[in-house]
């Protein structure tokens, strides 16, 4: 991660006023060697156990939807797509700030990465 913050300090990303710490103004979702790391916007961070990860305004919905329609229980990637689906329209139609284009990277047992993009339209 020093590198990861390095290169956003470089360019210029870090927000830092006398007597702040330093920050950025986003939140990062960032795989190394096949484990997720979420990045919070003070440089924390931090390895969900259910390898669950969500980023955005209705992430927290989404993430609500996917436990309950039981994720992790999925025998197929295609059920895990549908359950991704289902909540994508949760977390737009419960938040406002939820919608245009979305996109959804799930990594598959095999090592495989597979890439749903959700346009607005779409919900």
């Amino acid at each position: 991660f020093p590198v990861t913050i390095w290169k956003f300090i470089e360019s210029g990303h870090e927000i830092k006023g006398d007597g702040v710490p330093s920050s950025f103004d986003n939140e990062l979702l960032i795989a190394v060697n096949g484990q997720i790391y979420q990045i919070f916007e003070d440089y924390g961070w931090e390895r969900c156990a259910t390898g669950l990860y969500a980023s955005g305004s209705g992430g927290e919905f989404a993430l609500g939807a996917l436990h309950a329609l039981d994720v992790m229980n999925c025998e197929t990637a295609d059920d895990v797509i549908r359950c991704v689906d289902e909540a994508m329209a949760v977390a737009t139609k419960l938040d406002i700030f939820s919608g245009g284009r979305i996109q959804v990277a799930f990594q598959l047992d095999d090592g495989e990465t597979k890439i749903k993009n959700y346009d607005e339209a779409e919900q």
